[in-house]
């Protein structure tokens, strides 16, 4: 994943840096897929000319492999073959279900038709952030956010992967986990509340939180909420038997949050 945004340069190398530390390990093994012109640019671009980019870049890399441009094209070819494979599938209601059960059809077609789009683009690069997943002991709440955010309390991390959008890391994320295919947030909003601030310097500031409907997904319950402002960009849910306790748990939830944010931001004033 490599874009021409400089904050993305520099994140691709420090992910570089990270993954060096496992190289020792046994048994462990990396498969990077980069445009290398592009990565030997961002290192000379934050190390200088000088430092000998290709050089560098051998510390991390041991057998390169250059894909063909017609690599791309058969692909694309082979992307759109199994999307409309799976759809052939999926319309015919004499399929049996053993070939049905073979399809996530939430996850995969999301997730395959994301990258089809992804490798139309001009340059044949994938654009893309990284993002984190963390959950409790007993997996009653789960937090997926940008990579980097702090790791709610009484949470640990998961999972760290890519994706192009948070819908897609929505699907990537419930195909970890073994989840119910990804549904898009509730569009149906059932509490919405602004808190205010003012900081020392007597500028105002936002936090926003949304609760969504409750969803239903077997045999439990799902409530997701939103927090928005100052830095914070979290979507969370938690989960369940009914939908009077699991709404119950998420505004108990925005609450914990509100309260550890005010406890981190104490230059902040609520008004």
């Amino acid at each position: 994943m490599i874009t021409s945004s400089k904050s993305m340069r520099d994140f691709a190398l420090e992910v570089l840096e990270v993954i060096k530390h496992f190289f020792s390990a046994s048994g462990v093994h990396f498969v990077l897929g980069v445009n290398l012109r592009a990565l030997e640019k961002s290192v000379e671009a934050r190390y200088g000319p000088s430092v000998g980019s290709e050089a560098y870049l051998r510390k991390f890399i041991s057998l390169q492999l250059k894909l063909p441009t017609k690599f791309i094209a058969i692909l694309k070819e082979a992307l759109n073959y199994r999307i409309n494979s799976m759809q052939l599938l999926l319309d015919n209601p004499d399929t049996p279900e053993e070939e049905l059960a073979k399809i996530d059809y939430g996850n995969d077609q999301v997730i395959l038709t994301m990258i089809a789009d992804d490798l139309s683009n001009p340059n044949n690069q994938v654009q893309a952030d990284f993002y984190q997943l963390s959950h409790n002991t007993d997996k009653t709440e789960m937090t997926l956010q940008e990579f980097g955010k702090p790791i709610p309390k009484d949470e640990r991390l998961i999972f760290v992967f890519s994706a192009s959008s948070f819908n897609e890391a929505c699907a990537i994320n419930n195909q970890f986990l073994g989840f119910a295919p990804y549904k898009p947030m509730p569009e149906t909003i059932i509490a919405k509340q602004s808190y205010h601030y003012i900081d020392l310097q007597g500028l105002d500031h936002v936090l926003n939180t949304i609760l969504y409907q409750p969803q239903q997904f077997g045999f439990e319950w799902q409530c997701d909420y939103q927090i928005e402002g100052y830095g914070e960009q979290v979507y969370q849910s938690v989960t369940a038997s009914d939908s009077f306790s699991v709404i119950k748990l998420a505004m108990q939830a925005v609450e914990d949050f509100i309260s550890q944010f005010e406890a981190k931001n104490l230059q902040l004033i609520r008004q």
